[in-house]
Order: C-alpha cells, then sequence, then structure tokens
C-alpha cells in the first residue's frame, strides 16, 4: 500500500501487477497477456515506418 501511495500517478501499477502476476499466477486475465505477449506496448506505425529492421510484437500484429 506505500507503494502504491508513494508512485501513484507515475504509471509504475502496470508493471507492479505484471511481476505480481509472474509469481502468484493467480490472476487469469494477466497470465493470459503474459503467455500471449500483450503486455508489452506496440510499437507505433510511424517508428515502423522510419525503421525497416524493427518489428512489431507478436501480439498487436
Amino acid at each position: 500500500m506505500e507503494r502504491r501511495r508513494e508512485l501513484m500517478g507515475e504509471g509504475w501499477r502496470w508493471y507492479d501487477q505484471i511481476r505480481l502476476a509472474k509469481i502468484k499466477k493467480n490472476n487469469p486475465r494477466l497470465n493470459a497477456l503474459i503467455e500471449n505477449g500483450g503486455i508489452y506496448w506496440p510499437i507505433s506505425s510511424d517508428v515502423l515506418e522510419r525503421n525497416s529492421k524493427l518489428e512489431q510484437n507478436s501480439y498487436w500484429k
């Protein structure tokens, strides 16, 4: 709870939830996202157009 209050509004909660789901494996929705690679943000189409060596994350194709 202290970490949540201290880091509120800084965008760390998502990463804390993923880390907890990887350890406890008690959240079926997050476990499915982790297994399918859905926890990573998609790469912007502008960035993909500018750099042909990059490939979109498989979850976001």
